[in-house]
């Protein structure tokens, strides 16, 4: 691992500012969540933000009232998978592009890292593009790291660094994202108690599109814990999560092919508290299924 996030250093980033910068940083590979030495700060800095939408937080009511019951939950989940958000997903990426580009300079996000001043924007196009890392996506490679309880090493604290540090350039989207992924009873016991933090210590990758999030849910393509066989007999639960964040940054520009995807990104430490979550129940497309409603604090 070690020498494969040398080498992406090496050809990608050629040793930029940015690189320069946090090179120079004291770094402490026992820091699971460094954070970028200076003023950034990822909860508060940003160039803009965008409004929680009233439609989010009419649905978010609903849900909650609900809950307590999982398939009338995911049924209003499901209604609300068809009512269009093409306007937040619109307003949210002409918030982002505004912020990093608002001549619309650059046809795509390979020429706009290829201009020294923006190649803080690299370290955001490898992760999101899934950069092989010996067989590996870089993102899974990184996360894994973050979430074991091992200290981290110095390679993987300055790549947490580096992604801090571009996801500060970029603005906040105030409201609901989804994600989806398939976790034990066990762990998701551990993870996300009611009243609690999220016990996650990972970048969250997220999507506006609860579609997406259902995806996942169904097979998450995400790491999670050691490989199933089959992601409807994997014996895991389907967990959908609710996310009313604030400090998450649209990325979708950088993802290239997976733009589709419409992914909002929290930084690694970000605190989320586990306001609610149904009992486990069955539903045919995710087999065992739980719903979780997070919020940013």
């Amino acid at each position: 691992m070690k020498e494969c996030m040398k080498k992406t250093w090496t050809e990608n980033i050629k040793l930029s500012l940015l690189s320069l910068l946090l090179l120079a940083a004291v770094v402490s590979p026992s820091i699971a969540t460094a954070q970028v030495d200076g003023p950034v700060d990822i909860q508060t800095e940003a160039l803009s933000h965008h409004e929680v939408s009233a439609e989010d937080l009419q649905f978010l009511s609903q849900l909650r009232r609900v809950l307590h019951d999982g398939e009338s939950a995911l049924r209003l989940m499901r209604d609300y998978v068809a009512t269009p958000r093409q306007e937040i997903e619109k307003a949210t990426y002409e918030m982002l592009m505004t912020a990093i580009d608002p001549e619309r300079r650059y046809a795509d996000p390979q020429d706009f890292i290829s201009v020294e001043e923006n190649q803080w924007g690299a370290i955001l196009y490898q992760y999101s593009a899934g950069e092989d890392c010996g067989g590996e996506p870089m993102y899974e490679v990184v996360n894994r790291e973050l979430r074991d309880s091992l200290p981290d090493s110095e390679e993987t604290v300055l790549w947490t660094q580096k992604m801090r540090f571009a996801l500060s350039k970029l603005p906040r989207y105030e409201g609901l994202s989804f994600r989806g992924t398939r976790l034990s009873e066990e762990r998701i016991a551990n993870y996300y108690r009611i009243g609690e933090l999220a016990k996650d210590a990972a970048f969250i990758s997220t999507s506006l599109s609860l579609d997406v999030g259902f995806r996942f849910a169904k097979h998450s393509a995400v790491y999670t814990e050691p490989e199933s066989t089959d992601e409807s007999t994997d014996g895991k639960v389907g967990l959908i999560m609710v996310i009313l964040g604030k400090t998450g940054r649209p990325i979708s520009y950088f993802a290239n092919t997976y733009s589709h995807e419409q992914e909002i990104l929290f930084a690694n430490g970000t605190q989320m508290v586990v306001e609610a979550k149904s009992n486990i129940f069955w539903d045919p497309q995710f087999q065992r299924t739980q719903i979780i409603i997070l919020k940013e604090i």
